[in-house]
């Protein structure tokens, strides 16, 4: 069954993420390059994740990621918005 995200947190390093019960997150966001409204959506579904990003003028795409993928890319995301280390150009 699908679990609820009670909370996300990093621990040493590491992402740790606490389920209970059956979980969706979705929110919305402006892109950054476009200014185009957007829309997210993260929920559980075995064995992993799915995700989905959606532009309003542009479509949507749904991807379905593994738990490890899934701890990378939060790490990677997580690592960009603290030490900067992404390239913006």
């Amino acid at each position: 069954s699908a679990q609820i995200c009670q909370s996300i947190g990093v621990l040493d390093g590491r992402l740790v993420i606490e389920h209970s019960a059956p979980m969706q997150l979705n929110g919305t966001f402006v892109d950054g390059d476009t200014g185009d409204q957007g829309y997210w959506n993260v929920r559980v579904v075995k064995p992993g994740v799915g995700l989905t990003l959606s532009l309003e003028s542009n479509g949507d795409i749904e991807v379905f990621l593994d738990e490890t993928t899934v701890r990378r890319i939060a790490a990677a995301l997580l690592s960009a918005v603290t030490d900067r280390t992404v390239d913006k150009s």
